[in-house]
């Protein structure tokens, strides 16, 4: 019995042994791609960070790191994410060297909040869901899906073979597929999550 809770005790203190301070957001300031990784990278952060170690790096401070962890694309159509262990900061008082305070930022893809979609999802979501369980109507959100696709077909796409297509992106079947590459271009933003291992 006393392995057992030492054993879980363990497992325990090496699951919080990796803690996360803080978020940010920040301006990329050359081009990365998780298909094909540099082996370092540079951004400039857009907000202050304080970390709980008394550290504090300012806005406008380029972060200099070398890339430890690439995950191109994950399942569950999760977009891929790197990150990098910090080295130093630049600020316009000079370079300060970080490297021994182990901060592993984690760099993810950031896409501005669309109010407009976001309500137009809610009520369609929302809608199907109401009809689909107090009304007992089958299928009624698989309706939707192939309305919505029919309705944003290409030119020159078979408006079928669209209204199929978004059925199956809307259902939990796709979920197996793997998602999208990460890509950013210089001066695209991006969202930084700090760690101190």
């Amino acid at each position: 019995m006393k392995k057992i809770l030492c054993t879980i005790a363990t497992l325990l203190m090496t699951a919080v042994s990796a803690q996360c301070f803080e978020s940010a957001m920040g301006t990329a300031q050359e081009h990365f791609s998780t298909a094909k990784p540099s082996k370092t990278f540079e951004v400039k952060l857009d907000e202050t960070v304080e970390l709980d170690d008394g550290l504090q790096l300012n806005a406008n401070s380029i972060l200099y790191g070398k890339v430890i962890q690439v995950e191109d694309g994950l399942r569950g159509k999760r977009q891929g994410y790197f990150k990098f262990y910090l080295q130093k900061y630049i600020t316009v008082d000079g370079v300060t060297d970080v490297s021994r305070k182990n901060i592993v930022v984690k760099v993810s893809h950031y896409e501005p909040l669309d109010k407009k979609e976001v309500a137009k999802k809610v009520a369609t979501t929302g809608a199907t869901t109401v009809a689909s369980k107090v009304l007992k109507v089958p299928g009624l959100s698989q309706g939707v899906s192939f309305i919505k696709g029919v309705a944003k077909s290409d030119d020159g796409e078979n408006r079928l073979r669209s209204g199929a297509k978004q059925v199956y992106e809307d259902s939990p079947l796709s979920l197996v597929e793997k998602g999208e590459s990460l890509n950013i271009k210089s001066g695209d933003q991006v969202k930084l999550h700090f760690t101190i291992e």
